[in-house]
């Protein structure tokens, strides 16, 4: 479904495309295959805005970047990208796919994957002390990943480096007893130590490859930071368009799904809940009302709009809500706090959640039919 709001300009393009979301293929070609990151927007959104408000050299900002969709599909239409999150995982995995590695590090890397695959003698390790780490791992798993971890922290090469942790992140659930990427409760899966490093190789040979077919085809660098997407590290009126899908209010959250990863790679877990907003914790948890999301999304049009340039617009690709049976439409509740952001309403497009994202089928206690909004603004 395709919504136009009256007196607000709309593409005939746009129209059609988000009419039909159902045509868009190969969802996760290339870098976008990198690592799984839950509720990820199809790269042909983005792709789609930036033919449309951006020109090649421009500008272009994700404050929260999430696993760089955003980030890649600016580089390859060559423009020029920031992009920043709250969460570790997601600033790794956004600079693991937008690196261009040098032949050095890809040699380091080819080696890398020919010794973890080979599984030789191993030595000592010091295996983490995490909250219930033998909960979730065996401890000749946990060795393993630790072998392994060591193998990647002593490369000398930090592109490779990063790069070879994202490999590592992204395996990390399917060699533990986590059920899923976005289920946060134990299952009986048994797996080896051979599994572990089986799947390291074939992941980052795999990562390599799409890594290669990404170097051909950026034209733009990217650049990317851990930041908070309300005090963005970015210039005043330096930005041609702000790109981002924003956390769902109580549908997801992020830093649980990770929890796993931001444990073994080092990161703290309780800085990261705290700083994000929209999580299942803050409302279904902790009982935070709906305003709560709103603030939090105002300081984000706020820092949007003093970082746009005066031709600048803004596109935010984000859903409808449901808080303890009440349901919030986002198009209806963003559109004025856009408008004292210094934002005007430029388009206005939806599409059904349900039928285009398999995470969000729960209703939450209504019947009503969740729908994501692609809200677009331009600068006042």
């Amino acid at each position: 479904m395709t919504i136009n709001r009256p007196g607000v300009a709309t593409s005939e393009r746009m129209r059609e495309f988000f009419g039909d979301l159902e045509s868009c293929e190969d969802r996760s070609a290339g870098a976008h295959g990198l690592h799984p990151y839950p509720a990820k927007f199809i790269p042909h959104i983005p792709r789609m805005v930036l033919g449309e408000l951006s020109r090649p050299g421009d500008l272009v900002v994700d404050p929260m970047c999430g696993s760089g969709t955003t980030l890649v599909e600016a580089a390859v239409a060559g423009r020029c990208a920031i992009g920043a999150d709250i969460n570790p995982i997601a600033t790794l995995i956004s600079k693991a796919k937008t690196t261009i590695l040098s032949d050095h590090a890809q040699k380091h890397l080819d080696e890398l994957a020919d010794l973890i695959e080979a599984s030789p003698t191993r030595p000592a390790v010091v295996l983490p002390e995490f909250y219930n780490r033998r909960h979730w791992y065996d401890d000749d798993v946990s060795l393993a990943i630790s072998y392994s971890l060591k193998l990647i922290n002593d490369l000398d090469e930090p592109d490779a480096r990063t790069f070879a942790r994202c490999a590592l992140s992204a395996v990390l659930v399917t060699v533990s007893r986590q059920h899923s990427e976005t289920r946060w409760v134990r299952t009986g899966r048994m797996v080896t130590p051979a599994e572990v490093y089986a799947r390291l190789a074939r992941r980052l040979r795999d990562n390599l490859a799409r890594a290669d077919r990404y170097a051909q085809s950026a034209r733009s660098p990217v650049a990317v930071t851990t930041a908070d997407a309300r005090a963005m590290p970015v210039a005043d009126s330096s930005v041609s368009l702000v790109m981002t899908s924003p956390p769902y209010a109580n549908s997801h959250d992020y830093y649980l799904y990770n929890k796993l990863r931001l444990f073994w790679l080092g990161y703290g877990v309780a800085p990261v809940q705290r700083a994000e907003f929209g999580s299942r914790n803050k409302h279904s948890d902790e009982k935070y009302p709906v305003k709560h999301y709103l603030a939090s999304m105002s300081s984000v049009l706020r820092e949007s709009a003093r970082i746009l340039r005066p031709d600048g617009h803004a596109c935010l690709v984000v859903g409808d809500a449901v808080i303890r049976g009440e349901f919030f439409d986002m198009g209806q509740m963003l559109a004025p706090i856009a408008a004292a952001s210094g934002l005007r309403p430029w388009g206005h497009y939806s599409f059904p959640q349900k039928k285009f994202t398999r995470a969000f089928f729960a209703g939450f206690g209504t019947r009503q039919e969740k729908q994501t909004h692609v809200l677009i603004f331009g600068k006042t």
